[in-house]
């Protein structure tokens, strides 16, 4: 459970769409680690990946495979599913997997911090909490393998791309 909160989301130096702006957000529920092949096949039944590898996360997943991806986990735990895949719309409400809006993304990944990153604002810090390039050899590596942020999420930057539900 990620609880409510305020934050400054955006980055002063970054694109004219991320002009730094105070946002409030209700309290979430988020997984610690994103969804590994392992799960994401024995959920959907099949594994998109690129490069096989059980404990690595899933990759070559469109938007809306990620939405079913939900829909499926909230069917199986017996929640309401939170998609209409009809219209790709989210019932916020519904009480089933979804994923995260932006805002909520970026306030879990802050996890309380104001710096750069949720470590501070030393880029040269990245390596211990991230698989990025040059040290992941450009491919994905086991989820939970670096330091979590100080909520206790895993590879938060770094590893893949993560979906979140609103356009960015």
């Amino acid at each position: 459970l990620i609880a409510a909160g305020e934050f400054t989301m955006g980055d002063a130096a970054g694109a004219a769409d991320e002009t730094p702006h105070e946002v409030y957000v209700d309290s979430f529920y988020m997984d610690k680690f994103p969804v590994s092949q392992e799960l994401y096949e024995r959920v959907m039944g099949a594994n998109p990946s690129k490069r096989k590898a059980a404990r690595n996360p899933v990759d070559r997943v469109q938007w809306t495979d990620a939405a079913r991806f939900c829909n499926a986990c909230s069917e199986m735990e017996g929640l309401t599913p939170c998609y209409d895949t009809n219209t790709w719309t989210c019932d916020f409400q519904a009480g089933g997997y979804r994923l995260p809006t932006e805002a909520e993304w970026e306030y879990a990944c802050r996890a309380g911090s104001g710096a750069k990153y949720f470590f501070g604002d030393q880029q040269s810090e990245l390596p211990k909490y991230a698989w990025c390039k040059p040290h992941s050899k450009g491919q994905p590596h086991p989820v939970g393998e670096k330091r979590p942020n100080p909520w206790g999420l895993y590879d938060m930057h770094g590893n893949v791309w993560e979906w979140c539900n609103d356009f960015y």
